[in-house]
């Protein structure tokens, strides 16, 4: 993602290469004027730092050091630079250190020390079963149906008459194959039944 402001700031350079490959990213609109555009480094700084946090969680990738610098005051943004063609992540910043530290407390002691929980036990007269619904019991689940052997029908003996007179009444065709003769057998005199 790149800002307007760092756009216009290539446009000044006239380097086609990096303005092709900026135009490939998505671009962020960092509502600063097109006739004043401030310095990248600001324009980055004034996205990312929205009164103190990390508002819309953006990683900054930045070979800016004075950028790094002001950005590793705000809590939860990743730096990431490059050094000898290396991409490089730093490591946690304190202000981001001190801000997780926090947050995991206030989970840690919320649920021991809220007095919302002590308000909600005394309004469901300590029983408690009213916030937990039962769970329904399943019964015997069927048997695959493709492992189940099938079932034989059975006949009705008035069923079995009509076979009989039907089976009677038709035979079957019997299918008689025609048998080659051996063109290179050798007949009793000599020579082939070809010949």
């Amino acid at each position: 993602m790149i800002t307007q402001c760092c756009i216009q700031a290539l446009y000044e350079t006239r380097n086609d290469g990096a303005i092709n490959l900026a135009k490939q990213f998505e671009r962020r609109r960092c509502n600063h004027s097109f006739k004043d555009p401030k310095s990248p480094a600001e324009c980055i700084e004034s996205v990312v730092n929205i009164s103190g946090a990390n508002k819309h969680r953006y990683v900054v990738a930045s070979q800016d050091i004075d950028l790094r610098r002001k950005l590793r005051t705000v809590p939860g943004v990743p730096l990431i630079h490059l050094t000898r063609s290396v991409m490089v992540m730093e490591p946690l910043s304190t202000a981001s250190a001190k801000a997780s530290k926090i947050t995991e407390e206030q989970k840690l002691y919320k649920g021991l020390n809220d007095p919302n929980i002590e308000k909600l036990q005394e309004s469901g007269d300590g029983s408690g079963k009213e916030s937990i619904t039962k769970k329904r019991k399943l019964g015997p689940k069927a048997p695959n149906p493709l492992s189940v052997k099938k079932k034989k029908k059975v006949n009705s003996p008035s069923d079995e008459v009509k076979d009989k007179e039907d089976t009677s009444k038709e035979k079957k065709k019997r299918r008689r194959r025609k048998h080659k003769s051996n063109t290179n057998v050798p007949v009793s005199n000599g020579t082939t039944a070809a010949q």
